[in-house]
């Protein structure tokens, strides 16, 4: 997931503020945890979840063109910290 640049945030933003009454947002960011019926074979710690369960997180963000996905991360439970300026591929 890449910040968007100014150009591509202004018709997001634009958007949202007209839909939702909501200024200078350029997306809406969601999560969910997709639970697993077994722990993992290797490295089980980092899937297990706050719910007491081992599960995969999704973290999805949508810009509100068409409400189409722009980016999804799918991985372990524990936190993944990204820095400013960093991308998640």
């Amino acid at each position: 997931m890449c910040w968007p640049t100014e150009e591509e945030r202004w018709e997001p933003s634009s958007r949202i503020k007209v839909l939702y009454f909501i200024p200078n947002r350029v997306g809406i960011i969601d999560g969910t945890l997709i639970f697993l019926d077994e722990a993992p074979l290797h490295d089980a710690v980092p899937y297990f979840s706050r719910k007491t369960r081992y599960a995969l997180s999704l973290l999805v963000f949508v810009m509100t063109k068409g409400g189409v996905f722009t980016s999804m991360v799918l991985g372990q439970v524990q936190p993944m910290i990204i820095g400013l300026g960093e991308s998640v591929r």
